[in-house]
């Protein structure tokens, strides 16, 4: 339960003045054309938090006179959640990448002040599990990722999910990812993606592996780089990115991955592996 108090018909604000890519909500990054980004701020809804579960997406949610839309540009951009602090949207694909996006709530017609945030035509970060408490659960770093195999996550067998375990080489891995704009096959704001044709990323993702437990900045020169067998919109899904990655032999040194491509890459996060080491079973994963 939310218990707010603001003078009647107080505009909304943005508190901070840029999008946070859900990706890894650090605000000195550039957002891309359909990403999934977070506003954060203060009277942005009023009454009960709205959930939206049917596709396509709205660009506005409530009812009269309890309504509000997120203009990007003057674009009304998809509403994916709204609450009276926080609404999460898509990113319109019309939105320009040649300067900073202006971002503005309009509650019941009420407009806030315009908040900014970079742009850049792909903006790609790898999904974390994060906590559901404000605690260190142990896996909040780890890339959110699909075993081909057996449906586990790459994750410490302790982790509170079924079929957590470790990867090796040979697994092939499906990565969750926003931020990689716009795909081949053209997709349109606030629609699920297609199955086919496949909405593929050109140019084409490699999936780096980085040094054990750590995860600094990349890129790096000596970490090892495979491409990915797909990399593009999941299908059926708004804003929500994938890369297919058979896990390398090499791979056994390390504990962290990114994105990278020839425009740019991604932040480094953490996946648990195994590998031998000296004849015994080595579990690599956060130190």
């Amino acid at each position: 339960m939310e218990l707010n108090v603001v003078a009647p018909g107080a505009p909304p604000e943005i508190v901070w003045p840029r999008m946070l890519n859900v990706g890894n909500y650090n605000p000195e990054e550039a957002v891309a054309p359909g990403d999934i980004v977070a506003v954060y701020g203060a009277g942005l809804l009023e009454g009960d938090p709205i959930t939206v579960t049917t596709l396509p997406l709205p660009t506005k949610v409530g009812t009269d006179p309890d309504s509000v839309q997120v203009l990007v540009n003057g674009n009304a951009a998809p509403i994916f959640y709204a609450r009276y602090g926080q609404i999460n949207i898509q990113i319109p694909f019309e939105t320009s990448v040649t300067q900073d996006a202006q971002v503005q709530v309009v509650r019941n017609g009420i407009t806030s002040p315009i908040g900014t945030g970079p742009m850049a035509p792909r903006a790609p970060q790898i999904v974390q599990f994060g906590c559901p408490l404000v605690n260190d659960c142990n896996y909040q770093d780890n890339a959110i990722g699909v075993n081909f195999t057996d449906g586990s996550f790459p994750l410490p067998a302790t982790a509170p999910f079924p079929n957590s375990h470790p990867a090796k080489a040979g697994d092939v891995i499906t990565f969750c990812g926003v931020g990689f704009g716009q795909a081949t096959n053209p997709l349109s704001t606030g629609a699920g993606a297609p199955s086919s044709p496949l909405p593929t990323i050109d140019p084409n993702d490699q999936f780096c592996f980085g040094l054990a437990g750590h995860a600094p900045e990349p890129p790096r020169p000596n970490d090892l780089c495979t491409p990915a067998s797909y990399s593009g919109a999941t299908p059926g899904t708004v804003g929500l990115y994938q890369i297919n990655v058979t896990i390398p032999a090499g791979a056994g040194t390390g504990g962290s991955v990114y994105i990278k491509n020839s425009e740019s890459y991604s932040d480094s996060v953490l996946i648990v592996l195994e590998w031998r080491s000296r004849g015994r079973l080595t579990i690599g994963r956060r130190g």
